[in-house]
């Protein structure tokens, strides 16, 4: 009967230590869980703020095409009027 009841104390001390790895275990699980959850949430922060970058850059880019083609334009006018200038004072004549 002493060997039975010692048998079971060394049960009950086992499986009490495995419940508190156990709980180790699972508080450290959810620990590294929390980490990952901020992690990603500024993973999202920073894809948002780059897909903002990313369209401030575009519209940069357009902007300066514009106004590439609009110096374009003008020195194209301005190469077409060379030729045609009236220079005062002077008739040709």
């Amino acid at each position: 009967m002493l060997n039975e009841k010692t048998m079971l104390l060394d049960e009950k001390a086992s499986l009490l230590a495995d419940r508190e790895r156990l709980m180790t275990s699972q508080d450290n699980l959810e620990q590294k869980n929390q980490e990952l959850v901020a992690e990603k949430e500024e993973l999202i922060k920073a894809k948002a703020k780059l897909g903002k970058s990313i369209r401030d850059m575009t519209m940069v880019d357009v902007k300066m095409e514009k106004q590439r083609k609009k110096m374009k334009k003008a020195e194209a006018e301005k190469i077409g009027n060379v030729g045609t200038l009236q220079i005062p004072g002077a008739s040709g004549k």
